[in-house]
């Protein structure tokens, strides 16, 4: 039982005040209300909490029973699909992200990866549950809110390629393998610019960015793009080669 667990972490463990503090009201409050944590790993170090915290939008809700296996992620808890697609699509209110005009720090661009990652955990769940047109509108909702002109595309979009592949809609997966393979391909481009005595400080990026347009090829061969796939073969072995 998660009490019995909490009151065994506290006798245990050398904790801080404010870590008995949290971990007794939970054991205490009797799920009269709610609890949430912006980050679940934020009390990681006093129990399991991931296991029993769901993705409920942004944020993750505490409950007094496991995740659902199906879900779960070690260290990011299970998804509330149903759930968090309400609040996504339904009530959570935009700002001004997508404003041509509005300037975005580079802070708030490194936050920006959380809100990706619980666009595509909650996508994900929605799959599962057979939900292909929610899951669809999900995805279009992120780059929407989340425009490319302000949020570039990296390899960590892959996965919606992927979902979108599985959600029957190939030619929106196809733009974003092209797009990603095209953003490090100039990355290449200018790494390769460097003589061969500087370009060694570049070697790690240079290796991610072949693995990435590699990747982008397995994708598209897997969900048998082969005019795509074709086309991001030759970029990779003009690249290989030049390396």
């Amino acid at each position: 039982r998660m009490v019995d667990t909490i009151y065994w972490t506290i006798k245990t463990n050398q904790l801080y005040k404010n870590d008995i503090m949290m971990l007794d009201m939970i054991a205490t409050a009797d799920w009269k209300r709610p609890f949430y944590f912006a980050a679940e790993n934020s009390v990681a170090h006093c129990f399991n909490v991931d296991s029993f915290c769901i993705l409920e939008g942004w944020i993750y809700k505490l409950l007094p029973v496991k995740a659902d296996p199906a879900d779960f992620i070690p260290g990011m808890g299970g998804v509330d699909g149903s759930g968090s697609y309400d609040l996504i699509i339904n009530k959570f209110k935009w700002g001004n992200l997508a404003d041509p005009h509005v300037y975005v720090d580079p802070e708030s661009l490194n936050n920006s990866l959380r809100a990706k990652t619980n666009i595509l955990r909650t996508a994900q769940a929605l799959i599962g549950q057979k939900r292909y047109s929610d899951a669809i509108r999900l995805m279009d909702a992120y780059f929407q809110h989340f425009p490319e002109s302000k949020f570039p595309y990296d390899m960590f979009d892959s996965p919606m390629a992927e979902m979108y592949y599985e959600c029957g809609q190939p030619a929106k997966a196809n733009q974003i393998l092209l797009k990603i393979t095209d953003i490090y391909n100039q990355d290449l481009d200018y790494y390769y610019s460097f003589s061969k005595e500087y370009r060694e400080g570049f070697d790690k990026d240079i290796q991610q960015a072949l693995g990435t347009i590699r990747h982008m090829s397995i994708l598209a061969e897997r969900f048998h793009q082969k005019a795509l796939q074709t086309k991001i073969d030759s970029i990779f072995n003009i690249k290989i080669k030049s390396y």
